[in-house]
């Protein structure tokens, strides 16, 4: 092979490269296609002025008994709903009643954003938004969910943040119709499912893209948003493990 050959073959395979890695980049959530919901009941939110946070169109669900919180310029809408089932109530009524009209990557978010440890969970889903086109899940680590938290079972809880905890009266539980979270796993999703979700989600942190959110009808998402109608329901710790399960992204 002569030199000239060899030129034109190495051109060829750069170009190739190239092109390849433009087809890559356009398959990227612009910021314009992403939105962030938050699920606040009396926190201030005033983690919004930060990066990353202040860049993308924002809808708070506001549960609480007040509006007092930081009304960041990136906010589009306040949406007052009954404090009724955690975030797992938010973030299935933002897909039920937007279904058809999601943005193409949703962060859900509590608005307890502020405590560390949720902090840095959020922070990792949005370091990875530059390189991803799909959902974005953070998981606890690689074990099934159900082999961990089969026995998982919750009879009292306030919360973790302090603000909320001073409007909490007793923190009560609602019990789940099936409990502990073994049985619930298995009543929704099949014992198939015990060895084969392996992603267990925690702290309300997720994000998903409107593609797997419509590979399953609204119905299916209605049947979680029915065990969510008390004010401290244990289904509500439940299914903020089992995202990855709800929506089938593993």
């Amino acid at each position: 092979m002569n030199l000239t050959v060899i030129i034109i073959v190495i051109i060829s395979f750069l170009l190739i490269l190239s092109l390849t890695q433009y087809c890559y980049n356009t398959e990227k959530f612009e910021t314009n296609e992403v939105e962030l919901v938050i699920s606040r009941y009396n926190e201030d939110l005033e983690w919004l002025k930060n990066e990353p946070y202040n860049k993308y169109e924002v809808i708070v669900y506001n549960k609480g008994q007040n509006d007092d919180f930081y009304k960041a310029p990136n906010i589009k809408k306040i949406i007052k709903l009954d404090n009724v089932g955690r975030e797992g109530h938010t973030y299935l009524h933002h897909i039920i009643h937007n279904y058809e009209d999601l943005a193409n990557l949703t962060i859900f978010l509590p608005g307890s954003l502020q405590l560390s440890h949720k902090m840095e969970y959020a922070s990792s889903i949005f370091e990875k938004i530059p390189d991803s086109s799909k959902s974005i899940l953070n998981c606890i680590d690689n074990n099934p969910v159900y082999s961990t938290e089969k026995d998982f079972k919750i009879d009292h809880y306030l919360g973790l943040d302090e603000k909320n905890k001073q409007l909490m009266k007793d923190g009560g539980i609602q019990p789940s119709n099936h409990r502990p979270f073994g049985n619930w796993f298995v009543h929704h999703f099949g014992d198939e499912a015990k060895d084969t979700v392996k992603c267990n989600t925690k702290f309300g942190v997720l994000s998903v893209s409107k593609e797997d959110v419509q590979k399953n009808t609204v119905e299916h998402y209605r049947k979680f948003f029915d065990e969510l109608n008390s004010p401290n329901p244990e289904a509500g710790h439940y299914i903020e493990r089992s995202w990855a399960a709800i929506f089938g992204v593993n």
